[in-house]
């Protein structure tokens, strides 16, 4: 079968050891005469008019397969993709996740997406994992069905043609229809219109419908497909796991709970309005709803177990490794471990310690409790990742808010001693090019100006941007004469270096006075 993958530019894609090489967060076109319908990690492509296929590749970087459904079967193309070269190359971004793996194992794995290094050698047996599951399904089917009894919604605007009398909101677009007909004026017209012959005209108005399609929901329908699909494999393979594993009554009762789960599983969702949403991964629109809702937060924790990669079932060619992160959230989390030691090599007598490093391997939180905290005397260096500034009007009694709406900014550094605390703020982002970084910086102006921290002289005494590169369209942005005058600037992070310019940025910034110093501020005791 004839398979081509163009960027839209048109240029083909190079194909390297029988893959095609794909680039992260980029759209592709795959041109496939024979194929009828194709999908990419699990996902439905659209097709184009000119009956070619869309790829958007997202943010994970790793394997893949592009499915394609032709009238004599399936056929799979293996993909890679790869991180962008603008941000970090190949050899880097191996390096990045290896570093990952050392200092806290299993924190690539993420929910979906590419794939990239294995999670267990053998998997587990068939009995291992009905003993450890089988448990959960009175609560899991409790939680899908309390999602369908308040699911969430989402609007999506069409238009539609309506009566005069039924117009109650009329825009732009609508002003502009009634213009080039100008034969309905007679029935904007009281008067006149009582004189006119037929049926009122109809206009055509943007309405604003309700939809189940819903992104958390596209993600309940996939996320029920794969327990499915997993219960339905734990059933026949118990029925063929050999004697020496255990009794026949144990293993026959246990398969056919599991194959009752799945078809009730599946009879939830074709006899509900899930049969009418379409699977989709989870997106970040889902995570959203996933973080603040408990009942979708509910039923993504437990299905998560089903699926999960320590729980996948030995000698399973189809899934030989574990999902990742997305790119840009793998750049965050080792950007905070890096800070750490680059300040720890900076500062040799401090002693560090670590907190609640287990809400980073939480995939569906953000990870705000884990600390990095040194001490030495009466002094405490404190990286925090993601913290929370909840707005200064819903909390007034927090001595951390934010002036506006709540805010979150990646890394937040304090330094509490014998003279005054103070405080700075940096963010992270992986990525690349002038009007990239230009739309970060403005994330960093927010947070500098808006989050304010009462037992750390108010707000922060500086900020900057963690980046893979620098930005050479804006060199002054890493010049250190430029940071030190606006508080404000640019730091190249990435695998490799010792990393020692953010560390003396942060000890610098942190324990001189002259950064975004007031006239009669106290001058901090230096580190």
């Amino acid at each position: 079968m004839l398979v081509e993958i163009l960027s839209l530019g048109g240029a083909p894609v190079e194909i390297r050891d029988d893959r095609y090489h794909l680039e992260e967060a980029t759209s592709y076109c795959v041109q496939a005469e024979a194929a009828l319908a194709a999908s990419f990690n699990g996902r439905d492509l659209p097709r184009d008019e000119d009956g070619s296929f869309r790829i958007e590749t997202g943010h994970q970087v790793g394997a893949s397969e592009l499915a394609l459904a032709t009238d004599d079967g399936r056929f799979v193309c293996l993909l890679q993709i790869e991180p962008r070269a603008a941000k970090l190359s190949p050899e880097l971004w191996g390096q990045l996740l290896s570093d990952l793996e050392g200092w806290i194992a299993g924190v690539t794995v993420g929910a979906e997406g590419a794939r990239s290094g294995s999670v267990g050698a053998q998997g587990v047996t068939a009995p291992f994992l009905a003993e450890a599951l089988l448990p959960l399904l009175p609560a899991l089917e409790a939680a899908a069905r309390a999602i369908l009894l308040q699911p969430r919604q989402s609007e999506r605007e069409r238009l539609l043609d309506r009566r005069l009398r039924e117009c109650r909101r009329v825009d732009a677009s609508t002003i502009a229809w009634v213009s080039r007909h100008p034969e309905i004026s007679i029935w904007l017209d009281g008067w006149r219109s009582c004189e006119a012959l037929g049926a009122p005209p109809t206009l055509p108005v943007h309405v604003a419908l309700p939809t189940l399609k819903h992104p958390a929901n596209r993600y309940v329908v996939w996320l029920c497909r794969r327990v499915i699909a997993q219960l339905e494999a734990v059933s026949a393979a118990l029925l063929a796991v050999p004697r020496r594993i255990g009794d026949l009554e144990w293993r026959t009762s246990r398969a056919s709970r599991a194959a009752e789960a799945a078809r009730r599983l599946r009879r939830l969702v074709r006899n509900s309005w899930l049969r009418s949403v379409p699977p989709a991964p989870p997106s970040e629109a889902a995570f959203l709803v996933i973080a603040n809702d408990p009942r979708y937060g509910r039923l993504h924790r437990l299905a998560r177990r089903f699926i999960a990669p320590m729980f996948r079932l030995d000698g399973d060619p189809d899934d030989p490794s574990a999902a990742v992160r997305p790119s840009y959230s793998i750049y965050e989390i080792w950007c905070f471990f890096a800070l750490q030691r680059a300040l720890q090599r900076e500062l040799p007598q401090w002693r560090w310690s670590f907190s609640r490093l287990d809400t980073i391997l939480d995939i569906t939180g953000t990870g705000e409790h884990a600390r990095a905290i040194a001490t030495s005397g009466d002094h405490t260096l404190t990286l925090e990742l993601n913290p929370t500034f909840r707005s200064l009007y819903n909390h007034r009694s927090d001595k951390r808010y934010s002036l506006s709406g709540e805010r979150r900014p990646d890394f937040v550094l304090t330094l509490d001693g014998d003279g005054p605390s103070r405080w700075i703020v940096l963010d992270a982002k992986y990525r690349a090019g002038r009007e990239n970084l230009q739309d970060a910086m403005k994330s960093l102006h927010i947070y500098r100006d808006c989050l304010v921290d009462e037992e750390r002289m108010g707000r922060a005494r500086a900020g900057t941007l963690l980046a893979p590169q620098a930005c050479d369209a804006v060199p002054a942005w890493s010049n250190g004469a430029w940071q030190k005058k606006w508080g404000l600037g640019l730091i190249a992070l990435a695998p490799g270096g010792d990393h020692r310019e953010v560390a003396a940025w942060v000890l610098r910034t942190l324990a001189s006075s002259s950064v975004l110093s007031s006239p009669g501020e106290a001058s901090p005791t230096p580190i």
